[in-house]
């Protein structure tokens, strides 16, 4: 790839084609996802074979209710002894703002554009990355995404529908 010390040298295009082709650093992205088939499959949390806890968490419901998915977070993790005080104290701090904020705490080290004209950290808005892609680009994302059988079968009911208005925009 065009990753030179942290830094992605090529235009946002070429990314996405390594990136679909899971050339770029950590593989495929959908196998990645593949990966975590069992959490798609029994909901939210589940305990994996070896004995790890698995949370799923959609960047949705972060924001139509950051609070509720602290609490959720909370319980997972069994931590009991956080007030409602300390939560809500503590709740700007987790929102979109307070991470634009903070670009070199929040950006993606491993990678980034040479030209910095991209950034990780756009509006925060769910399905704003339409207005980053072609219609191509999305067509052919769709396209990958219903070639990997596994996968769109978890994905179906959870973020499928996204998808599919993705590809019609």
């Amino acid at each position: 790839t065009d990753q030179v010390e942290d830094a992605y040298a090529g235009t946002f295009d070429d990314f996405f084609r390594e990136w679909m082709d899971g050339k770029i650093a950590f593989g495929s992205w959908m196998e990645h996802l593949a990966s975590y088939l069992p959490v798609f499959s029994t909901g939210s949390q589940v305990k994996l074979k070896d004995g790890r806890k698995f949370l799923l968490i959609f960047y949705e419901e972060m924001v139509d209710n950051l609070p509720g998915v602290v609490d959720k977070l909370v319980d997972f993790l069994q931590i009991d002894n956080v007030t409602t005080q300390q939560k809500a104290e503590l709740l700007p701090t987790f929102k979109f703002a307070a991470m634009k904020a903070d670009l070199d705490r929040f950006q993606p080290k491993s990678v980034q554009w040479m030209n910095r004209v991209f950034s990780f950290l756009r509006k925060g808005v769910p399905g704003d990355a339409q207005n980053h892609v072609t219609k191509e680009q999305r067509h052919e994302f769709a396209k990958r995404l219903r070639e990997h059988d596994p996968l769109t079968k978890a994905l179906d009911g959870i973020c499928q529908e996204q998808v599919r208005e993705q590809v019609q925009a």
